[in-house]
């Protein structure tokens, strides 16, 4: 009788010592790994092994060695006809190719505990099995297309834009490990893997055995975890208990690629002797069970996933540094003796469970540490305007919305800088000849003004990166950068159509270099940006603006700002309220720095419910620049505004607007201009490398940045002579010089603009009457609406004690009443139900009473209740 045999192998960490510090934490490939065992056991596997990175009982580690044992004993003792299931459940990386057998030129590898294990590696001990003896890999990982590749025809290079409802909603844990990681370390041990990359050529008329590879995803995709396994696995196994017939391995794949989610593609690969009557198989026929395979899914067995969400702890001190280590099976090291420290919390799907960890967390402190604050380091979407929307040959501009005339000529490309309009370059020519800086910019000082561009980095081979891009002293936040200089890192890390490409659109707008005729339409050539001689500190915080930013790395983005000696902050990205954020957006003012920030924007139509449209955060704290919107008529960014010039609109940008509102967040907010915008792109299949279709309030945002930073150069001199540099007067100073030069051409202003719309130039004109100002600081940001707060408070006031209550929640626990008032914003902000609270009423000014109505208090307590995004610990006590 033929033999059958299984090794499964789970990762949820790999060694720190080996990958550079990395410990490529991941939470579902054990449960993959498990749920594998016990398929093959249905199967009728008996002889079945498991390497498993927690060292859990009947397992061993899953290192280079212990695989290379487990593979030579197969390769000695299975014979032809015999069975070998193998699957890999952790990270995919990608190594040079040093053995040239690779078209892409980088080996895929599977990230073991202890080194990558290369496919050369593994295609050398499927080359070395019997005749007849089949191989079945299931690898849910990513670049898994091709863990076990020989050579073959080359397969498509073009990956589809890929968006789905799941990916929307859903911040995924990624399995892929970064070549900023893998590269180095594999250079690093290079004596180490020299064997291993070096490998003779395999190919397919020289293996004897049937080898058949089912992959997670294609190789330029990422795999994904999901509901407490790896996207695929959760899929596979779906499909096997929804189908009691499955005729092939070729049916069991089609039937998964129909069920998954179309963020990943997965692949299945035949080689070797009788692979294509392998392919057409019945599934798992290990010769050892009937020839009906029958399954169902086990429900025992598989931990309970876990999810990358901190929790951030105050304790009311110093403010240190803070970064996430994202180590979920040891907790850091409570350092009660600084002021913040970061833990995870248990959240699986459930977004509201962050919350309830946060107030366990807070009723165990309570009683040492009477001024403890917790709240989740929250995840915040920011979703992208989609300027290349459109076919690559049609680079038109957005026909709903107003746009330059072509009798501008070359201005049309720069149509936002023109004096009708920002004012920006004649701004910035006049602070050039008082700083007596050439035509060409050759002579700039190492001093000159330093501005913070936070976003998803920047792409150093465009030709509008800037002139004085400060690349050495760039950073990135994003997990698993950590040697990352702010840099827009292909997902894929081989596909430039794979960089988001966001970060050196806006930064264009800020700073671009010198555009020659050939990169640019209406045949313009000059320098792009609005201020292209200031010196940019590039901050990355998330690899692409379709995925979540987390309120911790935007705090920290800021406060590097301020350690890099930057006096205007520029971040095209809204979200949620958290303290985390107002405590920097608070230290950023209080040194003089200008901080802008985008208002937000919502849509029409599609996915319109997912964002409010009422100005976000950070854009909404009193002591932040909200960036708006304004046209190219002058007229709001607003589809309502535009009713005659929108009656063509579409779907895709043009059925996007800007955020405003309500009337007290525009007290503080100011318009650029946008859409239709020169908007870089990285797509080589463009004439050119900028489209017409720039917009949402991404590119208002810079536009304001560099206005300020303009304003203090040419001002320097009398902002030193009173003191005012590093004090929050150099702030306001620059804030109330823009704002009390603002356009109010449009009747309605006030409702959509704040202080009007930007003009650059007469911002310089009332330099003096600024500067005899008796200025007032700015509110201090808070993460509370004045209505919001007195809720809370009267809340408290009435609620009745109840058996179970915590002792530390008590009527005038003022720390508590803030934990909850920022769960409450955040449930506003994310729950399409709770919008028009936002959008609707002024909850910081002349509503603010309104929750002292019993009737609107109940409406509003019950809503609360009703909500899915509130925690368990809030509707308990509501």
């Amino acid at each position: 009788m033929p033999n059958a045999c299984s090794l499964h192998i789970g990762l949820n960490k790999v060694d720190p010592n080996h990958y550079s510090g990395w410990n490529g934490q991941l939470f579902c490939c054990e449960n993959d790994a498990l749920f594998y065992s016990e398929m093959a056991e249905k199967a009728g596997i008996t002889d079945r092994k498991l390497l498993l990175s927690s060292g859990s009982p009947n397992s061993e580690m899953p290192t280079s060695a212990n695989l290379d044992k487990h593979l030579k004993h197969y390769k000695k003792n299975l014979k032809s006809g015999d069975f070998l299931l193998i699957t890999y459940s952790g990270h995919g990386g990608q190594i040079r190719d040093l053995n040239f057998d690779e078209p892409d030129e980088v080996d895929e590898t599977w990230c073991l505990y202890d080194r990558q294990y290369v496919d050369d590696e593994l295609w050398e001990h499927f080359s070395q099995f019997e005749k007849g003896v089949r191989i079945l890999v299931i690898a849910d990982s990513c670049h898994s297309e091709s863990a076990v590749r020989v050579i073959d025809s080359e397969k498509d290079a073009e990956m589809e834009r890929l968006m789905t409802e799941v990916f929307n909603k859903m911040q995924l844990v990624q399995r892929y490990a970064p070549k900023e990681i893998t590269f180095p370390t594999a250079h690093k041990h290079k004596q180490e893997y020299y064997t291993a990359t070096h490998k003779p050529l395999v190919i397919k008329e020289d293996v004897a055995a049937s080898v058949l590879l089912m992959a997670a995803c294609r190789d330029e995709e990422k795999a994904c975890e999901w509901d407490g396994f790896g996207l695929f696995t959760s899929t596979l196994r779906k499909v096997l208990s929804m189908n009691k017939q499955i005729t092939s391995y070729e049916d069991w794949h089609d039937k998964i690629l129909k069920l998954i989610p179309k963020i990943q593609h997965p692949t299945i690969r035949a080689y070797g002797y009788g692979a294509d009557l392998f392919l057409k198989e019945k599934i798992l026929q290990t010769g050892a069970i009937k020839s009906q395979f029958s399954f169902f899914i086990p429900d025992h067995h598989t931990a309970q996933p876990a999810a990358a969400e901190n929790i951030i702890i105050d304790f009311g001190k110093s403010q240190p540094a803070v970064k996430a280590t994202y180590e979920p099976a040891v907790r850091m090291k409570r350092d009660e003796t600084a002021n913040t420290s970061i833990y995870l919390t248990k959240t699986p799907d459930d977004p509201s469970t962050a919350w309830d960890s946060a107030y366990k967390e807070y009723f165990e402190l309570k009683a040492a540490h009477p001024q403890v604050f917790v709240e989740p380091d929250i995840k915040s979407k920011y979703l992208k305007e989609t300027p290349l929307s459109k076919s690559a040959g049609d680079n038109n501009y957005m026909s709903g919305w107003p746009k330059p005339p072509a009798t501008l000529g070359i201005d049309e490309f720069i149509w936002h800088l023109d004096d009708n309009h920002s004012q920006l370059k004649a701004a910035a020519e006049r602070v050039r000849e008082k700083l007596k800086l050439t035509h060409e910019l050759n002579n700039v000082p190492h001093d000159m003004i330093r501005i913070a561009h936070i976003d998803t980095g920047y792409i150093p081979t465009h030709p509008a990166t800037p002139k004085y891009i400060m690349a050495d002293a760039g950073t990135s936040f994003v997990n698993g950068e950590a040697d990352n200089k702010g840099t827009d890192v292909p997902r894929n890390r081989i596909k430039p159509l794979e960089q988001d490409g966001h970060g050196s659109a806006t930064l264009a707008i800020l700073a671009g270099n010198y555009i020659q005729k050939a990169d640019s339409y209406a045949a313009y050539e000059g320098f792009f940006g609005a201020i292209p001689f200031a010196r940019i500190v590039p901050i990355r915080i998330c690899d692409t603006v379709y995925n979540s930013f987390n309120a911790n790395d935007v705090a920290s983005g800021i406060e590097y700002a301020l350690e890099m000696g930057c006096e205007v902050i520029t971040m095209s990205m809204a979200g949620y309220p958290t303290r985390r954020v107002a405590q920097a957006v608070n230290k950023a003012y209080e040194a003089g720095v200008v901080v802008v920030t985008a208002a937000g924007n919502n849509w029409t139509r599609g996915i319109s419910k997912l964002t409010p449209k009422a100005v976000m955060y950070p854009a909404r704290f009193d002591r932040v620049i909200a960036a708006c919107g304004v046209c190219y008529n002058e007229k709001p960014y607003d589809l309502a505004a535009n009713e005659e010039e929108m009656k063509l609109r579409s779907e895709g940008g043009d059925t996007m607007q800007g955020n405003w509102g309500p009337e007290r967040a525009m007290q503080t907010a100011l318009a650029a201009y946008t859409p239709n915008l020169a908007w870089a792109n990285n797509n080589p299949d463009y004439k050119y490398r900028f489209s017409r279709t720039g917009g949402g309030t991404s590119s208002a945002t810079p536009q304001i940045a560099a206005a300020a930073a303009l304003w203090i150069l040419f001002n320097r001199e009398q902002l030193q002579e009173k003191k005012y540099k590093g004090t929050w007067k150099q702030a306001e100073a620059v804030r109330q010089a823009l704002f009390r030069s603002g356009g109010i051409d449009y009747p309605g202003y006030k409702k959509y603009y704040g202080n009007g719309s930007l003009k650059a130039s007469a911002a310089l004109d009332m330099s003096d009457e600024i500067l005899a100002l008796e200025l007032q600081p700015a509110e201090e940001a808070s993460v509370s609406f004045l209505g919001i707060g007195k809720f809370v408070s009267q809340w408290f006031r009435s609620m009745p004690t109840k058996e179970g209550m915590p002792a530390a929640m008590q009527p005038d626990d003022k720390q508590l009443q803030d934990m909850l008032s920022v769960e409450i914003m955040q449930v506003m902000y994310k729950d399409p139900a709770l919008f028009d609270y936002l959008d609707t009423l002024d909850l910081d000014g002349a509503d603010q009473d309104y929750f002292n109505r019993p009737a609107a208090m109940d409406k509003f307590r019950n809503a609360i209740k009703a909500s899915s995004y509130a925690s368990t610990t809030l509707k308990a006590l509501l």
